[in-house]
């Protein structure tokens, strides 16, 4: 899925008005459709409904979402925010509809609210572009300290649609528990400087040009199941464990087996057919009697002999040296094999820049969290300048960076991945070398079909994939090792998907 900045949002708008030979009230009206077919079948007509718009077209919106549901036989009210004789004509249009049809539904103030009210938000879309002040402002405040459930269109009010550089200035917004969202995410609502305000996440399809999609230059996406590459195949009948790939994985420290152990667990339930550990002996003691699939090494073996090599989960900072992962990645990059590094690996990096050269990342991945990027590329102010700054580093140096959080970004060249899968049930102790295990066995067993930078943004959809799948079945609060168990069930789902089996 193709995502945009707002300006490129509203071209889009207008481009689909002339392929589809409609006017922009038609658009407004299938958008109003099928966020009134959503409310219907979520929410029962028990409940009261309280309508705030705005006079743009996101209040359009909500104004003929107000008609169906009243039509529909709820009990909704309406008040407007704004001079109505200012709005957007398609606003005013729906306005002169409900004046005319019934005007009973409008309120001149926000009516007396309880936990059992819904109100519905579509105060402003994604053309804001400052903090929100005055009136529309205190009846923000209002609602947010309200018991009521909110549900947001399009974006919750007060939250700009694409990143900005001073997110803590816009303070006032909606906090919604859902957010339905037209036609694609907006940028902004990915990112934790204000993503946290858009709830639960519904993508609504409002029939924007294909044709105009497409054409539309853009470095964003989100990434969903029918997008991955086919790095899911059945197995053939003759298949062995050597055509599955052999992993190498430099992991575990004096207290920190368990970083290993994760590590190497995930790259095999994922499908990759040999895991080789180099680790101290009381690590690899652990691994033999918990992990009896996996080969343990207390010497650096020769690594001609692997498809893949992960260095980093549990290593410390004294275990392996600065020096030590150069020489690997340099080692590797002649062999052409693939070299993932996470965790204490780039906290080792981090320590000692002085001996880096400039290209000594590309092609590399790397899989740090936020507090880990900020230590290894430099601090920055919020996730928005992390976004940025991540993307600047993938196209200029030519890293893999695969930056862990909600939405996931994976920034390959100039290009920004968003992911859709994942629960925050999977921040927890452990995650993180879950991904490395399943990153490296994608690429220890790759297909030629599936370049790398294709397999990656896979690895981490089915990363997410399996803790969803650990969620639907434990509950919320999951542990690393929950989301490996799911892992064959993950990789077998997405398997069934792409060969309909």
């Amino acid at each position: 899925m193709r995502l945009f900045r707002a300006k490129q949002i509203r071209g889009l708008d207008e481009e689909t008005l002339v392929d589809r030979k409609i006017i922009s009230m038609e658009l407004m009206e299938h958008a109003a459709i099928e966020c009134a077919q959503w409310i219907l079948s979520n929410v029962s007509k028990e409940r009261p409904i309280v309508v705030v718009a705005g006079t743009g077209n996101n209040g359009g919106d909500g104004l003929a979402i107000t008609r169906m549901l009243h039509f529909s036989g709820y009990n909704v009210k309406l008040l407007i925010i704004g001079n109505v004789k200012k709005g957007s004509p398609d606003f005013y249009s729906n306005y002169i509809i409900v004046q005319q049809r019934f005007s009973s539904v409008l309120v001149d103030d926000l009516p007396s609210i309880d936990k059992n009210t819904l109100i519905i938000d579509a105060l402003f879309g994604t053309g804001l572009s400052r903090p929100v002040e005055g009136e529309a402002a205190e009846i923000i405040e209002k609602i947010n300290k309200s018991a009521a459930e909110i549900i947001s269109i399009d974006i919750p009010s007060g939250m700009p649609s694409d990143p900005v550089k001073d997110p803590e200035s816009f303070a006032v917004m909606i906090k919604a528990d859902t957010t339905l969202t037209l036609q694609m995410p907006k940028l902004n609502m990915l990112l934790a400087d204000h993503g946290n305000c858009v709830g639960k996440m519904v993508i609504l399809p409002i029939g924007i040009s294909e044709a105009a999609m497409k054409k539309t230059q853009t470095n964003y996406f989100y990434t969903e199941a029918n997008d991955l590459c086919d790095a899911f195949k059945p197995r053939e009948k003759f298949a062995h464990k050597g055509v599955n790939g052999h992993v190498l994985l430099i992991a575990g420290s004096s207290g920190m087996a368990g970083a290993a152990y994760l590590a190497a667990n995930a790259a095999l339930k994922t499908g990759a057919g040999l895991v080789t550990v180099y680790a101290p002996s009381e690590v690899i003691n652990a691994l033999q009697v918990n992990s009896p699939e996996v080969i343990c090494r207390t010497d650096l073996p020769d690594i001609e002999q692997f498809d893949c090599i992960a260095i980093g989960p549990g290593i410390g900072s004294e275990r392996i040296s600065t020096e030590e992962i150069i020489d690997l990645i340099k080692s590797s990059r002649k062999l052409k094999i693939p070299v993932i590094i996470d965790a204490d690996g780039l906290n080792v990096l981090a320590s000692n820049k002085k001996e880096w050269t400039n290209d000594l990342l590309n092609k590399v991945i790397v899989t740090p969290h936020p507090k880990e990027f900020d230590r290894i590329f430099g601090v920055t102010k919020n996730h928005a300048e992390r976004l940025s700054k991540a993307t600047k580093i993938a196209a200029d140096k030519g890293t893999i960076i695969v930056l862990k959080g909600a939405f996931t970004s994976v920034h390959i060249k100039d290009n920004v991945n968003f992911n859709s899968s994942g629960n925050p049930g999977m921040a927890t102790a452990g995650s993180g070398d879950v991904l490395t295990g399943v990153i490296s066995a994608l690429y220890a067993g790759r297909d030629s079909s599936c370049s790398l930078n294709e397999l990656v943004k896979s690895a981490v959809y089915i990363h997410g994939h399996a803790g969803d799948l650990a969620r639907k079945s434990i509950g919320d609060i999951l542990i690393a090792r929950d989301i490996i168990d799911h892992l064959p069930a993950a990789v077998s789902s997405l398997t069934k998907l792409r060969h309909n089996q």
